[in-house]
Formats: structure tokens, sequence, C-alpha cells
């Protein structure tokens, strides 16, 4: 999973900046607490500047529903003046989202490629101060087996893929149809055809056939 806090702060009365925060390429450490109803990972990462920051997931189960949910991210990054030196009075940022995420039934994996932003608000107030971007997501809490394998994903997204097929044939179908509309008209065009042609050959003979009878009563007469 790919993250990014982005954080809208003041350096002066008519003035606001922002924030971008990446997150780690590789983490440090890695605590875990597994409840029946209740679980919670947490990344710990040492920044270059050898600041610990730390960022968690906390997931909440219903048995009723059979669903698990994102019910919590917290997120504790801590300012280095060096790096961060129009951020004025605050040596750290604790953030926090309380907001129900990701829906997913027990057994299965949630999973999202696209962005994703996610309002984050300080711990101590309910206005929220950053947004938390991820993407390349895949997510699995109350996993009753002993493998390390994702459970059956569910997209954020249907895949346009399985749209394909039914898309194919009906395009192959209607094609099908115009062909068979199109021989039919032809061929019913050349039946048409050969028919008044048969019977201007008909009316042709009965027309010799009244020509010569009309022949033979005039030398008769």
């Amino acid at each position: 999973m790919a993250m990014q806090v982005n954080v809208s702060y003041a350096i002066s009365a008519n003035e606001t900046k922002h924030l971008l925060i990446d997150g780690p390429k590789t983490v440090g450490n890695v605590t875990g607490n597994c409840g029946a109803e209740k679980q919670i990972i947490s990344l710990w990462w040492v920044t270059e500047t050898n600041q610990t920051n730390k960022f968690a997931l906390e997931f909440h189960k219903n048995d009723t529903t059979k669903q698990f949910w994102l019910a919590q991210i917290n997120v504790l990054i801590v300012l280095d003046p060096k790096v961060y030196p129009d951020v004025q009075n605050l040596t750290e940022l604790h953030l926090v989202s309380s907001s129900p995420e990701f829906n997913t039934p027990v057994s299965m994996s949630y999973r999202c490629m696209k962005k994703q932003l996610l309002n984050l608000t300080m711990v101590e107030g309910n206005t929220t101060v950053a947004t938390l971007e991820i993407s390349n997501t895949q997510i699995e809490a109350f996993h009753d087996k002993t493998d390390t394998v994702f459970g059956v994903a569910e997209d954020c997204e249907p895949s346009s893929s399985p749209d394909v097929v039914p898309i194919a044939v009906g395009c192959a179908l209607v094609a099908l149809v115009a062909i068979v509309l199109v021989a039919y008209l032809i061929g019913r065009r050349r039946s048409q055809a050969r028919e008044m042609a048969q019977i201007h050959r008909r009316l042709d003979i009965e027309r010799q056939r009244n020509q010569m009878l009309l022949s033979s009563l005039h030398n008769i007469f």
C-alpha cells in the first residue's frame, strides 16, 4: 500500500502551506493486537533524522453480518524542524480518522488499486486538517487461517473485464442478425426478379401464340 499525508498548516495569519509526508518504503517494526471483534496493526519506522513515526489501522467485526471494516486510522508523525523549518510551535502531528471505511465480508480481503482520499483530524479536534492518500491497497483482518495469503479480494470498483464478454456476444449477435437480414433481402429480391422474368416470358409466349392465332384466322378469311 502506498500512502501520503497532506497536512494544511498556518505559517502566519494570512498564509497557509501544505506539508506532504510520504509513507515509508520499508517498515522498521510491526506490532499487532488480534482480538475476536477488534484487531489493530501498527507500523513503526525511523526517519533519516532518527525520528520515529507510527501508522496504525484498527479493524472491527460484526459477527451477525459477517463483515469487518476499517474503524480507525491513527497517524503519528514527528516534525523535525531541520526538515520542516516553516512549521512553528508544532513538534508532532497526531492525526486520526474514525470514519468507517472498506466494509468487507469476513474471510475476504479488501482491494483497491486507485487513489483514495481519507480525511484526518487532530486527535483533540474534529476539524479536518489533513488528508491521507492511499493507493495499491489490499488489506484483510480477522484472517482465521495460518497462512499469509490474502483471501479472495473484493474490489472497490467492479472490474470492467466481465462486461467485455456479454458486450462482444451482443455485438456478434447484432452483426449476425444484420448479415442474415441482408442475405434474406438479397435472396428475396433475386427471387422476385426470377418470378418477374418468368412472368414476362409467359406473357411473351402468350402474346406470340395470340399473334399466330390472329394470323391464321386472317389467312382463313
